[in-house]
């Protein structure tokens, strides 16, 4: 009898985000292969920061930005520190990001806690 249903911890959800960002040039393909594995956690301050570290932002912007989106929940008290960082490089990359949905929301989330 194979499970039907697996609960994905948020430990694997961060693990399976980190190993994202470690496939560095094949970020693209690893993303759209595990994004489907991926959900909003509570605890994003590790995988943001491994985020800004890794240079993909430069590289991937608008993946980048679906991968934050895809991650990040609504903070109970504040969000990553490095959120702000990471979605200003996004859009200093990219400036017609500006105008896509996650960054809006991930941009309101940034703001309702300054």
């Amino acid at each position: 009898m194979w499970p039907k249903h697996v609960d994905i911890t948020d430990q694997t959800v961060n693990q399976l985000g980190l190993l994202c960002l470690k496939t560095k040039d094949y970020f693209d393909d690893a993303f759209e292969l595990l994004k489907h594995n991926l959900r909003e956690v509570e605890d994003t301050e590790y995988i943001v920061r491994e985020t800004t570290k890794s240079n993909l932002i430069q590289r991937f912007p608008g993946m980048i930005l679906k991968f934050l989106n895809t991650l990040i929940a609504e903070p109970k008290y504040r969000p990553a520190s490095k959120l702000k960082q990471c979605i200003e490089e996004i859009v200093a990359t990219e400036p017609n990001l500006s105008d896509d949905p996650a960054f809006k929301r991930l941009s309101i989330i940034v703001k309702r806690f300054e």
